[in-house]
């Protein structure tokens, strides 16, 4: 007998795509000992009257048209593993099937039929016979979709009629219609779900043999377009179907199906369809109503012919949606050169980009998308710029307007190639294309959509780039991670189970979480790896388990072999939830029409403050003249704060700037205190992030401003509080601390949930805002606090939400928002949707003008540079007094500025380590003014924050302070400058770590950095710098080291010790070894 060849997965609907690899593998073998059809068969039969309430229905679940879904939805079960080949073996189809449970014996066996398809269906009878029977779970999954399939294809309108409770518990009764029919189905069960269930489970069982006695009294309606069939009453027995020419390929079915029914669900679409036997097979007749922009009924009605029903109903779904305009006509040739380019991507990859390049040249976007998204992730996999370069020529060459979802699926594809080169290389050769217009609300959106979606592209691509190598340079050290066991793989699909830690378990996988899955044999085979998205994650009984969807490899490998692996490490790359859901909300502001497939719905955007923001016109927003009315709250405010809180009153847009100290949360508490006064509506407000949000909260928490505080992946200490005051907290508690996470967990989400419905006042980080669980709410009042620290398209989640009136907070002379990509940076960004509204004079920028942290001489300098001295001090010198231990220069001034060089310009104290940057010197002076003062006894350790430009100094002053005996070296805060923005400490000493021959001050040349670093001090700031270095930065530190001058707040390094009140017996040695110019 011949060899038989590998057959397709029957486990997937979309086995002919050679893009969507599909394999089960097992790893035992046993004995053939298939049974017989008729064996399996009264099997079934028995086990279907085993479980729920209609035993005809769970006979369907068996039938023909059924069994393959059935068998599908249970081997998703992890217990399970199996295979199944089918190939032809002369004039008949042979299926072999192999099945184990729970790693046990593996059962094999045989079946034949006249064709593949019902060989595959014989096998999978057989292996149910093997199978438990399925949880209510399953039987929901396979009920929705049988009945789904079967209303469809009778053209049903399913209505409720009612829904009960009484002694047999509830009851549930469904109605269909079907033209002049009426079918009422009942369930009843303790379980509404199920009585529901039970309900569908019934009409279905009274209406399966209704197409087949509705043909002999169909009559059809005439259609609006070039098909008006002829009605003719249909025979028993169907003629033979003659060929069809236009009609689609078997490949291209699901696509259009695909396309139509996510049209429906956007437009909000009441579709009708009927399919009927016709000559020469079948025909289906389709209508669609929706409302138009103008509220008006629209209707279009389609009837197109196929040789099977799956035919006919795909080619009316292919008429309609031309007969709408979401897609171009796309001819039969077309449709087959398509799927003659998919099926060769596999095969010959050269070939199939040449095909490709020279078809693009000739044909619509329509025709694009039967092949486009699988070529173009097969480049990305395969990273070869020489093969991408002719397609992309081709795309930008063709005389073509690009429709969004097109655009979109170039974007992420290019977004997840694992090397960065390659990934700009496509974005570039994409940059200049030309959008559809007609999806736009205006010109300008088009163009604020393409700009920014690039971008996020670019910046999403540098991130995952940037965190894949820092995670295998590190060996995965310090990341999420779980070594688990490799239970199935079912391409893309991987299933993995392993045991959960006490470090997972408080940092769990999340879903939509970026994974890297390395290879494990004993030890970690780091160079090789699948990069994937975690899809579904459970953790029950310190046992984890994850579904990961596989989008690209470390390293291109034509075969499968790494998918043999039987265990494999998940390492935590990086969150996808925060860039799609930014993609979805910059998608939603800017269309008037939303593309195929997108999941922007979730968006609503008030008319004037769309325009406001998109079009961003000078004076959008009318400069109402503030009254002198008493606003409504308690909250003491300053004269500018007042007017930025009658501003947010009254009109739809208010921009604030807060330069440090100067009470950003003091005002947005008021804002909120004061709409809470004047309406009952919701009041969303955010930061960027999760430590901006606590403050949010903490500020209106001690205003005695009821709120609450929604953190999602994380045990938010300020969430659980606002928990405690709900009556089921006690339940909760007791199930968490009794090992139930699973039923403790669905009980915290019962309770946030009733949390939300009892809070007026939401308070949620950016992107938390966009969880599913406040989609169904309304936000008229929405505050972003922070904002110029934040991603413009970020903001424009919680904006979506229904907002009418905006409060924009926060300060663009500070830092901008972290980008990875210096490109994405370079090109905008980093510019936050503030400084651009700001820049664009959209409406009156309030200044909150005092200030009550600083001591004013450590003021002084960055309110004249920064500020033009606009911003005036509230604090006295008295309230703010020097720190002890420490002999601060010049009397009256709490500034000291300590030179780490050489005294002269010849220094090279700084050093690379990786990307980054230490120094020693300074690690050695930051520890010895350290030691003095907390000897001193005036600051505590938690007093005291220590910053630094460089991540590496950050680590080495950490490793050097838990040194120090006398020093609580954990207790002191060291952070990066950016990290630090919003708080403040009695205490700062800042190492700027830049020391070269060069003079290279690197992005210590970032006004905004420094901004920051010289305003976080309450009482006292140190800088310790080389200040031959520094001063090579002409526009700020120069200034700065002449301010210093000026008032001989410099001290050299070889005199610090008479400025200590614990003089260091190590300086003199440090310094001697610092005259050689060199450290250490």
């Amino acid at each position: 007998m011949a060899r038989p060849s590998k057959a397709k997965s029957v486990f997937s609907d979309n086995a002919d795509l050679p893009s969507q690899k599909k394999r089960i593998t097992t790893a035992a073998t046993s004995a053939d000992m298939g049974p017989s059809g008729s064996a399996s068969l009264y099997k079934l039969e028995q086990m279907a009257a085993g479980f729920g309430k209609i035993p005809e229905f769970n006979k369907l679940m068996y039938n023909d048209d059924n069994v393959l879904m059935t068998l599908n939805v249970q081997l998703k079960n992890t217990r399970y593993k199996a295979n199944m080949d089918v190939f032809m073996d002369k004039s008949a189809a042979v299926c072999k099937y192999d099945i184990s449970v729970n790693g046990g014996e593996k059962i094999t066996g045989t079946t034949t039929a006249t064709n593949k398809k019902a060989a595959r269906k014989n096998a999978a009878r057989c292996m149910l016979m093997h199978m438990d029977k399925p949880t209510v779970e399953e039987i929901e999954e396979i009920t929705k979709w049988m009945v789904a399939g079967h209303r469809n294809n009778i053209g049903a309108r399913e209505e409720p009629v009612s829904k009960e409770f009484g002694p047999l518990g509830h009851t549930v009764t469904l109605r269909w219609r079907c033209d002049d029919h009426s079918f009422y189905g009942k369930g009843v069960s303790n379980s509404l779900k199920l009585a529901e269930l039970y309900a569908m489970q019934d009409l279905y069982c009274q209406t399966h043999k209704f197409p087949t006695l509705q043909q002999e009294a169909k009559v059809l309606r005439p259609v609006k377009l070039n098909a008006t069939p002829t009605i003719t009453k249909a025979s028993a027995k169907a003629s033979r179907p003659e060929p069809i020419i236009d009609e689609l390929s078997k490949a291209d079915v699901c696509h259009m199906n695909t396309l139509r029914n996510s049209m429906v669900n956007k437009m909000k679409v009441k579709q009708h369809e009927v399919i009927t036997q016709s000559r020469g097979g079948f025909l289906c007749t389709l209508t669609w109503e929706w409302l138009d922009t103008n509220g008006q009924v629209e209707k279009r009605t389609v009837a197109k012919q196929g040789t099977s029903k799956a035919l006919a109903k795909a080619a009316a779904s292919k008429a309609i949606l031309v007969e709408v305009g979401v897609i171009d006509p796309v001819t039969r040739e077309e449709s087959s050169h398509a799927s003659s380019i998919r099926s060769s991507i596999t095969k010959n990859i050269a070939r199939a980009v040449q095909a490709a390049t020279e078809f693009v040249r000739k044909t619509n976007c329509s025709v694009w998308r039967l092949f486009m998204p699988q070529l173009v992730e097969a480049l990305v996999q395969r990273g070869d710029r020489e093969l991408v370069t002719p397609l992309l020529e081709s795309i930008t060459a063709a005389d073509v307007e690009i429709p969004t979802d097109i655009w979109e699926t170039l974007l992420s594809l290019s977004s997840i190639a694992v090397d960065e080169m390659f990934c700009k290389a496509i974005l570039h050769g994409i940059k200049h294309l030309t959008l559809d217009s007609r999806y736009f609300i205006s010109e300008k959106a088009q163009k604020v959509y393409q700009k920014q979606s690039w971008l996020l592209a670019l910046e999403f691509n540098a991130e995952m780039c940037s965190n894949l190598a820092s995670l295998q340079s590190r060996g995965g050290k310090d990341v999420v991670s779980l070594l688990c066991d490799n239970t199935k793989s079912q391409l893309p699909l991987m299933f993995l189970k392993g045991t959960v830690n006490s470090e997972y378990s408080k940092s769990p996988l999340r879903e939509d979480d970026m994974v890297l899955l390395v290879p494990y044999n004993g030890v970690y085979q780091w160079g090789d790896g699948l990069v994937a998205i975690v899809s579904k994650h459970k953790s029950e009984n310190y046992e984890a388990s994850l579904t990961c969807k596989v989008v690209n490899r470390l390293k291109w490998d034509p075969t499968d072999a790494i998918y043999e692996h039987n265990r494999f490490g998940v390492f935590f790359v990086n969150n996808t939830t925060t860039n799609k859901r930014m993609m979805q909300a910059l998608l939603a502001i800017t269309h008037k029409m939303l593309p195929v497939n997108s999941n922007a719905q979730g968006y609503h955007y008030n008319k004037d403050l769309q325009r406001i923001l998109i079009e961003s016109d000078k004076d959008s927003v009318a400069d109402l003249e503030l009254n002198n009315a008493a606003l409504p709250t308690s909250i003491p405010l300053t004269p500018s704060q007042s007017d930025a809180c009658k501003s947010a009153l009254t009109n739809p847009l208010t921009l604030i700037q807060g330069p440090p100290g100067t009470g950003k949360t003091q005002v947005a508490c008021a804002i909120i205190d004061c709409w809470r006064q004047q309406t009952k509506e919701k009041i969303l407000a955010v930061a960027d992030s999760n430590v901006a949000a606590d403050n949010l909260i903490e500020g209106l928490n001690s205003r005695g401003i009821h709120a609450l505080r929604i953190g999602f992946g994380s045990e938010s200490l300020l969430q659980e509080e606002s928990l405690k005051r709900l009556a089921k907290y006690g339940r909760y508690k007791s199930l968490k601390e009794s090992g139930y996470y699973k039923e403790a967990n669905s009980l915290r989400m019962a309770m946030i949930t009733e949390a939300i419905r009892q809070h007026q006042v939401i308070i949620a980080t950016c992107v938390g805002s966009g969880n599913d669980i406040l989609s169904s709410y309304s936000f008229p009042y929405v505050v972003i606090d922070e904002c110029a620290q934040s991603i413009e398209a970020s903001n424009l989640i919680p904006i979506g939400k229904g907002c009418k009136q905006l409060v924009l907070i926060g300060d663009h002379k500070q830092l901008r928002p972290t980008i990875i990509s210096p490109e994405a940076a370079a090109q905008g960004l980093s510019i936050s949707l503030l400084e651009r509204l700001v820049s664009a004079q959209v409406a009156t920028v309030h200044v909150l003008d005092v200030q009550r942290r600083m001591h004013p001489s450590i003021s002084e300098f960055p309110n004249k540079h920064f500020y033009r001295g606009a911003v005036r001090d509230a604090v006295s010198e008295s309230s703010r007094p020097p720190v002890r231990g420490f002999k601060w220069p010049t009397r009256g001034y709490n500034i000291a500025f300590i030179d780490a060089s050489a005294g002269c310009p010849n220094s090279q104290f700084e050093s690379n380590v990786g990307t980054s940057k230490a120094n020693a010197l300074e690690a050695d002076i930051v520890a010895i003014v350290l030691k003095s003062i907390i000897e001193a006894r005036d600051v505590r350790e938690s007093q005291i924050g220590i910053l630094t430009a460089y991540d590496a100094q950050k680590w080495m002053l950490k490793r050097k302070l838990n040194q120090i005996d006398s020093v609580k070296g954990q207790a002191i805060e060291i952070d990066s400058v950016d990290g630090f923005q919003g708080k403040e400490k009695e205490l700062i000493i800042f190492s700027a770590v830049r020391s070269n021959l060069q003079k290279d001050v690197g992005f210590l040349r970032d006004p905004r950095r420094m901004n920051v670093m010289l305003t976080r001090a309450r009482r006292g700031l140190i800088v310790i710098a080389d200040k031959y270095t520094i001063m090579n930065d002409i526009a700020n530190w120069r200034p700065y080291v002449e301010y210093i001058t000026d008032r001989v707040l410099d001290i050299h390094i070889s005199e610090l010790n008479m400025f200590l009140d614990s003089p260091s017996n190590r300086l003199d040695g440090i310094v001697r070894q610092v005259r050689t110019g060199w450290y250490p």
